[in-house]
């Protein structure tokens, strides 16, 4: 048990990170099994106070004590002016903000209800907390020896028991995630960093420590990046098509559509299009990753995953487009470029908000959210009298699915599903699922109806799938295990890739069409989608390849590895067929 002078750190220590819980609306998160490291953490802080000289001792506890504060009172204002906590995106823009903006923000903040109201908690806690030390030094000043020794001999005992005891306990849960931040300081890539449980960065400090290691993976890794996108060569030919739109939907589970040979009828456009022979479908196209940031650096960079190295190796496809002319957009329904991100959020979309990289890519971003995918369509411009290349990002069939719906979105209905082994709740998440799926339809044909009438070409593709209580795994949701099953890969890394096309590119140019139909079967991992749209866009560049273009005569198919290349699909799904196993 750490001396009396530090028994104070327990209790300011608790009280700061609770007020912080209220301060930041985490009172619906599970923070509170987090309990048990802060009370280890603030024992360890004890300890080593207590190997310093007992002089040192008071100088350290204020250092301490100042930190403690700063960073809790810090992060409190974050959230409740810009609601985002402490992450690496904090970090960019302390970095990033001048001295002008640094005037303004605190003129700012001593305008605004927010800050006082923020000081006003913190203060009262700080007032209790100088009561506490004048109160102990009343009692040490005053007390009679009697008492003293009665405290002495018969309370701080048990007292030292207790919390001794409480301690123990709490290193079940302590060591484990100490472990783990011990592993996370030790990674050299993002996307393993992006696969850390967050939780066990529970607190202000820790999250600063996240925030600091995961900016030095970022920062190498852009480094490496644009290294390479200092030369960019892409020349224009006359082949290109004027209008391309690459959908990028969420978590769609191909198997849920209709198109795909789903039951229910959830794609009625996209079914009707393929009737009319304006829809071609892609078959076997896989995902490497069902981690939407992970996705997104693979298929927007040129490098492949079966390549040796990692995806900076390559050069970011859409700069390629601007540098022949086209004018590129950039509108995401979650990665729209705005202060207000979480981590997960920075992770995945660090590498397209950073300098140079937002300008080499893009002429225009969105700037605001929309609750529903339809109504980011607003910012989209239509076909342009320029070549214009555009990426839609969609929220899709985000969790909660029941979130992604209009009011015209109820279509479905428990009772439509007709699984007998499922419970009334679980075929109400399934049709919950299934309207999303046929929301996205809707989403579909209105990006489309705006290009009717010009030479366009419409690619959708997922970034993964999901679970929706389909074979024998019991669950919605992704499953992140190491290494996927081949349940895992059915529904969550084989995804649609579908290519809608005007009647005018029909008619300009029935090669598109005739190369689509003859690849609808082919073997594709949408980490080469850029070869793909290169081709499209008639870019002629040294980072284009032929063989992993899907249009081209010389495609070549190639194994697809999955999760960083754990395995690869054809390997994981070979197990399926040694057991004859079929999907429901």
């Amino acid at each position: 048990m750490p001396p009396r002078e530090c028994t104070l750190l327990f209790v300011v220590g608790t009280a700061v990170w609770l007020l912080l819980r209220a301060t930041t609306n985490w009172s619906e998160d599970s923070n509170w099994v987090y309990m048990p490291h802060l009370l280890v953490d603030l024992y360890v802080v004890g300890l080593l106070v207590c190997l310093l000289p007992k002089r040192w001792r008071p100088w350290a506890l204020a250092v301490i004590y100042i930190i403690m504060y700063a960073c809790a009172i810090g992060e409190s204002f974050i959230y409740q002016r810009y609601y985002m906590h402490f992450t690496p995106q904090t970090l960019t823009m302390i970095r990033e903000t001048t001295p002008a903006e640094s005037e303004g923000f605190v003129r700012l903040c001593l305008e605004s209800p927010v800050f006082w109201r923020t000081l006003m908690w913190w203060g009262l806690l700080l007032l209790g907390h100088m009561l506490l030390l004048v109160g102990r030094w009343v009692l040490k000043k005053f007390e009679s020896p009697r008492v003293r020794e009665f405290g002495s001999s018969k309370i701080m005992p048990w007292v030292a028991r207790g919390v001794a005891a409480l301690t123990l306990v709490s290193l079940i849960w302590w060591v484990p995630a100490r472990i783990e931040v011990a592993r996370f300081l030790m990674l050299e890539r993002t996307e393993q960093a992006e696969r850390v449980d967050n939780g066990i960065f529970y607190s202000t400090p820790w999250r600063v420590v996240y925030s600091l290691k995961y900016e030095q993976l970022t920062v190498r890794e852009v480094g490496r990046l644009a290294a390479n996108m200092q030369q960019l060569d892409a020349v224009p030919t006359d082949s290109g098509v004027p209008n391309i739109v690459l959908v990028i939907g969420e978590s769609h589970n191909k198997h849920h559509s209709a198109v795909y040979g789903y039951s229910l009828p959830t794609t009625p456009w996209q079914s009707e299009m393929e009737r009319q022979g304006l829809m071609v479908k892609m078959t076997d196209a896989v995902t490497p990753w069902n981690v939407t940031s992970s996705v997104f650096k693979e298929m927007m960079s040129t490098h492949s995953c079966d390549q040796p190295g990692q995806w900076t190796d390559g050069v970011l496809f859409p700069a390629l487009m601007r540098k022949a002319g086209y004018r590129v957009g950039f509108l995401s329904n979650q990665f729209y470029k705005t202060n207000r991100q979480t981590a997960a959020n920075y992770n995945g979309s660090f590498f397209l908000n950073s300098q140079p990289f937002d300008s080499l890519c893009f002429d225009y971003r969105n700037r605001k959210h929309y609750v529903y995918d339809i109504g980011l369509l607003r910012e989209m411009p239509g076909a342009q009298d320029t070549c214009s290349f555009v990426i839609l990002h969609l929220l899709g069939q985000h969790q909660p699915y029941d979130e992604r719906l209009t009011k015209q979105g109820h279509i479905f209905s428990a009772k439509d599903v007709k699984r007998k082994d499922l419970s009334a709740g679980e075929r109400k998440v399934v049709a919950d699922y299934d309207n999303a799926t046929r929301e996205n339809d809707r989403v579909l044909k209105a990006v489309y109806e705006r290009y009717r009438d010009h030479e366009a070409v419409i690619i959708y593709v997922a970034d993964h799938g999901e679970e929706v209580y389909d074979g024998n795994i019991g669950m919605f949701g992704r499953n992140h295990m190491a290494e996927p099953t081949p349940q895992i890969m059915w529904a969550e890394f084989e995804v649609p890739l579908e290519f809608f096309l005007t009647p005018v590119v029909e008619k300009r140019r029935p090669w598109i069409g005739r190369a689509l139909r003859e690849a609808q079967a082919k073997p594709f991992g949408t980490d080469d989608l850029a070869h793909l749209v290169l081709r499209l866009g008639g870019v002629k560049t040294r980072y284009y390849d032929s063989e992993r273009d899907l249009l081209s005569p010389h495609f070549s198919p190639r194994p697809r590895p999955v999760k960083g290349g754990v395995a690869t699909y054809e390997e994981i799904m070979a197990r399926d067929k040694e057991k004859g196993v079929r999907r429901r």
